[in-house]
């Protein structure tokens, strides 16, 4: 997500003072590894990264809903056991805003939403991780970044069971859902990355610096209401699962 919020330019600036260093070329590497190996106009937008992220993942969770509601495992961790007491809502609005892995789950577990994150963010990384730095597809920067990625998909696979949030069914589920989640998406739903209309974007401008003084005012009020109901909704979750003081 850096790289492609950098871009290829500043990203390049990045992988020349790295380069510099004398531990990096301690490590074999000279500033001829950091050379632009892609197309500059390949480097991934950070829309395109967001959107792949964030559909995928609500996907992984629709499918977690569609299992742990139909069977309810009874849960691995000590506020689970017989005898616990359950920290269960107390009103209606809390089921809505109640975050459950804050406040202690107990049901959701087939398959695991750790896991789920952590492979995909490994997909992404073999997806995005060396277009968003300009390095050549499994060249030595890329097989770094899998490398790293595999060893915290492993790492968080075995402290998610030490901890007995969940069972090693729910991570072993979650390890293949996720990457054939990852392949479906984006062999069948969304193929292509999004690319930059000038012309609609010229068009838009046009068209904006053509309305009524009135009309751009409602415009942008309409954008500000809707962060305000993004942060007032933010802001409710943050308060009813950490009880900090709005």
């Amino acid at each position: 997500l850096f790289g492609a919020f950098l871009g290829p330019q500043k990203t390049l600036s990045i992988r020349k003072f790295v380069s510099s260093c004398v531990l990096f070329r301690i490590c074999g590497c000279t500033a001829g590894d950091v050379k632009y190996e892609g197309n500059i106009s390949e480097h991934p937008y950070l829309v395109n990264v967001v959107l792949r992220m964030s559909c995928i993942y609500s996907l992984g969770h629709l499918l977690r809903a569609m299992t742990y509601m139909v069977t309810t495992l009874p849960g691995s961790a000590d506020h689970c056991l017989p005898g616990a007491e359950l920290d269960k809502p107390k009103s209606l609005a809390e089921c809505f805003y109640k975050m459950q892995s804050v406040n202690g789950a107990c049901g959701d577990l087939i398959f695991s939403g750790h896991m789920l994150f952590m492979w995909l963010a490994f997909c992404f990384i073999f997806k995005y991780g060396a277009k968003c730095w300009g390095m050549a597809n499994f060249g030595r920067f890329h097989k770094c970044l899998l490398g790293v990625g595999g060893f915290l998909v492993f790492a968080q696979s075995v402290t998610v069971i030490m901890s007995r949030h969940h069972y090693s069914v729910d991570v072993v589920v979650a390890s293949y859902t996720a990457p054939m989640l990852f392949h479906f998406y984006n062999t069948v739903i969304h193929t292509n990355d999004m690319k930059i209309d000038v012309e609609t974007v010229e068009r838009e401008i046009v068209e904006y610096s053509q309305k009524t003084t009135s009309a751009k005012v409602w415009i942008n009020v309409r954008t500000l209401l809707s962060l305000a109901l993004f942060v007032f909704l933010l802001a409710l979750v943050v308060h009813g699962n950490f009880n900090w003081v709005i």
